[in-house]
């Protein structure tokens, strides 16, 4: 058997497959360059100030389940977006700052239980 015949056949081959991966990456690559690039949710370098306090995650935003109020001159608690009292405390609100009165009027919310006893407690010191 000789190898020299075979090497046209061969090398016409390895031409054929050659060119069948370049022109698939050819048009995939036009391909990927029209479609715009998908965002990477985790990379951060388009953010300059990276603070904690920056940085955003990108959930749903979660409801209060509290708001911190005044009720019949006591600091009370109340469900949020409804007007029942969830719980009274013994805190009038005359032992309060102007600053602390004013964010009571205005409403605190409060998102958890945890973040509602650290609050109650603040209050009662």
């Amino acid at each position: 058997m000789q190898i020299r015949p075979l090497i046209p056949i061969a090398t016409a081959i390895i031409s054929a497959i050659a060119g069948l991966i370049i022109g698939y990456a050819v048009g995939n690559t036009q391909e990927v360059a029209a479609s715009p690039p998908e965002p990477n949710i985790y990379e951060l370098s388009h953010i300059s100030n990276t603070s904690p306090a920056a940085i955003v995650p990108a959930v749903d935003v979660v409801s209060p389940k509290y708001v911190l109020g005044e009720s019949n001159g006591f600091v009370a608690v109340f469900y949020y977006n409804q007007l029942d009292v969830k719980e009274m405390t013994r805190t009038p609100t005359s032992s309060l700052t102007d600053s602390e009165f004013k964010r009571l009027s205005e409403g605190v919310n409060i998102y958890t239980d945890e973040q509602l006893v650290r609050i109650l407690q603040d209050y009662d010191s």
